[in-house]
């Protein structure tokens, strides 16, 4: 049986097996949010949640990634997954748009686009500096560049955008 182990890191308790690299799949969750997320669902299961009260962590959410990344906060979205978020900007953008993204993202990032080849919409993969370089040349070059994991540059403005 593999031993659990409770360390320290950024200041919170991480309670988890002794050796976990797994990180990019599922990451370890740190003790302060398994204590709320069970009170949360103490609240949910004898029917005393308020709804209301998860906008002002959502709103608290958004403002500190807005403060992390240098963008707006009225840039930032919140949503379930990447892929439904996703899918209401490809639905949005115009018959015919070409999409460019950076070649192997995540098809939760990619499908929405590929999604709405019917209306002409088309994406192209590429590698990173010709991603740079052609971005131009695009009517749309954001599914990879919006990710959490991607903050713009000091010299761009909100996701990346000219």
């Amino acid at each position: 049986m593999t031993a659990v182990l409770a360390r320290e890191a950024f200041g919170a308790e991480f309670v988890g097996a002794d050796g976990f690299l797994n990180t990019p799949t599922y990451g370890l969750p740190p003790s302060f949010l398994i204590d709320a997320l069970r009170d949360c669902i103490g609240q949910w299961q004898t029917g005393t949640m308020e709804v209301p009260v998860f906008d002002d962590y959502v709103r608290d959410g958004r403002a500190a990634y807005a403060a992390l990344t240098g963008v707006p906060f009225e840039s930032v979205t919140m949503g379930g997954t990447v892929s439904s978020v996703l899918g209401l900007v490809a639905a949005a953008v115009p018959d015919g748009s070409r999409i460019a993204t950076l070649a192997g993202e995540f098809t939760s990032t990619t499908f929405p686009f590929a999604a709405q080849a019917a209306r002409g919409v088309t994406i192209t993969e590429m590698g990173p500096d010709r991603l740079v370089s052609a971005a131009a040349d695009f009517d749309s070059s954001r599914p990879a560049w919006c990710s959490p994991l991607t903050a713009p540059s000091s010299t761009s403005t909100p996701c990346g955008t000219p």
